[in-house]
């Protein structure tokens, strides 16, 4: 009997080193996830403050609901050659 009862001290207590082992990973992965999705939000912050500063390059106003022309943007005005007409 005694050693029935120490072959589950022992397995309990393997138990215990395998759940704390899970929540260690879990924990790992939670933050993982919590620091991509701060970098996205930094990422999307300085993608914003860089429109803003394009927008007021070209004199309009932060807040103003209004599309910026090809030229203000600094891409190329010609139309792309497509389908059969592209050579």
């Amino acid at each position: 009997m005694r050693i029935a009862a120490a072959r589950a001290r022992i397995q309990a207590a393997g138990h215990r080193v395998v759940r704390a082992s899970v929540r260690a990973q879990e924990a790992e992965r939670l933050a993982r996830k919590a620091a991509e999705q701060l970098a996205r939000v930094e990422r999307a912050m300085t993608a914003q403050a860089e429109r803003r500063a394009r927008i007021a390059e070209i004199g309009g106003r932060t807040g103003e609901n209004r599309v910026m022309t090809t030229e203000a943007r600094g891409r190329a005005t010609e139309p792309l050659e497509t389908g059969s007409r592209a050579k």
